[in-house]
C-alpha cells in the first residue's frame, strides 16, 4: 500500500518534448489554478441568474451592487487563476494575462468614464441589447 509521502515525492515523466517533473509545487499549483477558476465560474454563474432574472425580489441598488461584487471577484479569481495555470507554451499564456489585464483596465476606465459601478454598466448593457 501506498502512503501519501510516496504520492508527494516529485514524479518525472518523459513526454513528447522531453522529460518533466511534477513537483509539491506543481500540485499546489494545480489546486489553486482549479479552485481560482471554480470561483470564477460560480461568480459568473450567480451573476448571469441575477442579471436574467433570478434576483427579482432584490430591489435595484442591491442587485448593482452584488453584480459589482461578483464582476471583480470573478476578474480576481480569472488573475490569480492565470498566474498559477501551466501552460508551457508561453506565448500563449502571455497572450492570455494581457488580454486578462486590458479586461480589468477596460473595467475600471468604463466605471470612471460612466461614473457608475462596473455591475450597473453590465446590467445596463445587458438589459439594453437583450
Amino acid at each position: 500500500m501506498q502512503t501519501i509521502e510516496s504520492n508527494l515525492a516529485p514524479v518525472t515523466y518523459q513526454g513528447q518534448f522531453g522529460e518533466f517533473t511534477i513537483t509539491t509545487a506543481d500540485r499546489q499549483g494545480v489546486v489553486i489554478y482549479r479552485t481560482a477558476l471554480m470561483v470564477a465560474a460560480i461568480s459568473f454563474g450567480i451573476g448571469t441568474i441575477a442579471v436574467l432574472g433570478g434576483a427579482e425580489s432584490i430591489d435595484r441598488v442591491t442587485l448593482l451592487n452584488l453584480l459589482t461584487l461578483l464582476a471583480t471577484t470573478f476578474a480576481v479569481a480569472l488573475g490569480i487563476a492565470l498566474a498559477n495555470i501551466h501552460i508551457y507554451m508561453v506565448f500563449l499564456h502571455r497572450t492570455l494575462q494581457i488580454f486578462w489585464a486590458i479586461g480589468c483596465a477596460s473595467a475600471i476606465a468604463f466605471s470612471l468614464y460612466y461614473r457608475q459601478p462596473i455591475g450597473a454598466i453590465v446590467y445596463q448593457t445587458i438589459t439594453f441589447h437583450a
